[in-house]
């Protein structure tokens, strides 16, 4: 029953191929309105435009003269000792251990801050870094230091100049000297 269907499809192909881009008698004419796609191939054509769209956003971006290709994490951290190099990866990776990801792997019974100021806050890399009020002057200092890159975790985890600001920071707000000791770039 299924044969008499690929063989209609068959001779449907061979027609289609023998005309080329001409249109064929028997091959009912390309729409171009959406009225008889499905779903799925209107999000599909939603997609690809997108996609192609995206395309010509990278190439404006290349093209333009503040373009800067990213940087491997080799080329990052080839100045940085071991423990500098651990931290930041953990902390890019969101696997440091702070309270979310240590609650995660069930080495600790709650996954928020400790500080007293932060009741039923997620300690988190964002938090940690970002709003945790325990650390407002060291976050201070760190602004001053690097200026708007202060505000972008990319800045402050994947910019070979900002690093050492970072490693500071981590470093005067203690969260990871009973492990890491010392991590104050030299």
């Amino acid at each position: 029953m299924d044969s008499i269907g690929n063989e209609r499809a068959d001779a449907l192909a061979k027609e289609a191929a023998e005309y080329g881009r001409k249109q064929s008698p028997n091959i009912p004419p390309v729409s171009t309105s959406n009225e008889h796609l499905g779903d799925q191939a209107i999000n599909q054509h939603k997609h690809r435009d997108a996609d192609e769209g995206m395309v010509e956003r990278i190439t404006e971006v290349q093209e333009n003269e503040a373009y800067r290709p990213i940087t491997s994490l080799g080329q990052i951290t080839s100045s940085l000792n071991r423990r500098q190099t651990s931290v930041l990866t953990q902390l890019r990776t969101a696997h440091a251990p702070i309270n979310k990801h240590l609650h995660r792997i069930r080495k600790n019974d709650t996954p928020n801050c400790p500080q007293a100021t932060c009741r039923g806050i997620t300690e988190d890399v964002h938090h940690l870094v970002f709003t945790c009020p325990r650390y407002t002057h060291e976050r201070y200092h760190l602004k001053r230091s690097i200026g708007k890159k202060a505000f972008s975790s990319t800045n402050l985890f994947a910019d070979k100049e900002t690093i050492p600001h970072t490693l500071d920071y981590l470093n005067k707000i203690g969260r990871f000297k009973h492990i890491y000791g010392d991590i104050t770039p030299d």
